[in-house]
């Protein structure tokens, strides 16, 4: 269940009302990881880098000042849907008006200059969690909707790291996982740059299509499509217990 009502927790509130076992994350880190400016709190929180923001109401999106090339996403929104990369003053108000239909709340980001490099933790039976190899997106412009789900994007995995780097981007993946408490496998999405890793944002219940970033990820670590979905079955559990 990918998206609203499956990754903002609502499913997994459900499941534990009902005492079924859920794979992934419980309802706790699937509401923030979804509200893509509480996980900048958190991860900023945790030590983490994140994009320069501001929330704008929907309401006010007539007051909006533009400050240079800006990412207007909804707060709460999968896939990209309604997100918009703003280069020039008349664009900014079609694209709050656009993250608008899917959120009351828009988050406005500052746009940053890094290669964008996704990393995916499970956490297996037992509670062992760990990190697959980095996983490089290459895409002319922004990352959108349509690319994601079009087969057009290319790919890079593992991605060409040096050691440090992949060291960092590991050990931030971890800390953002383990700071939401999520479970199962989720992903973290970075932009990595000179300073070393942004956090952009975090899929607590990410796309499992045989095109999706996770399954490469994890091939590359020697674990087929199967062996990770029984992995994760295995380490299904009721949430909140």
């Amino acid at each position: 269940m990918h998206g609203a009502l499956g990754e903002d927790g609502a499913l997994a509130a459900l499941c534990a009302l009902a005492g079924v076992r859920v794979v992934g994350s419980g309802p706790r880190a699937g509401a923030i990881g979804m509200d893509k400016w509480a996980t900048k709190l958190v991860a900023e929180a945790a030590g983490l880098r994140t994009a320069r923001g501001r929330l704008i109401a929907s309401a006010d999106c007539g007051d909006a000042e533009f400050d240079g090339p800006v990412v207007v996403k909804p707060v709460s929104a999968g896939s990209s849907y309604g997100v918009s990369l703003v280069r020039d003053e008349g664009e900014l108000g079609p694209a709050l008006r656009e993250a608008a239909r899917f959120d009351r709340r828009i988050l406005v980001e500052e746009v940053v200059q890094g290669r964008e490099i996704d990393v995916a933790v499970i956490r297996e039976a037992g509670g062992v969690r760990w990190a697959a190899p980095p996983l490089e997106i290459h895409a002319a412009g922004l990352f959108d909707t349509a690319m994601k789900y079009d087969g057009s994007a290319r790919f890079t995995v593992p991605a060409q790291l040096s050691d440090a780097e992949a060291t960092a981007l590991s050990r931030a993946a971890l800390t953002m996982f383990d700071a939401l408490g999520c479970a199962g496998v989720a992903r973290m999405d970075f932009f990595l740059t000179a300073e070393g890793p942004v956090l952009n944002e975090v899929n607590t219940m990410p796309g499992l299509t045989a095109a999706s970033q996770v399954p490469r990820m994890f091939a590359a670590a020697d674990v087929s499509y199967v062996d990770l979905v029984s992995r994760l079955v295995r380490a299904a559990e009721v949430p909140g217990r």
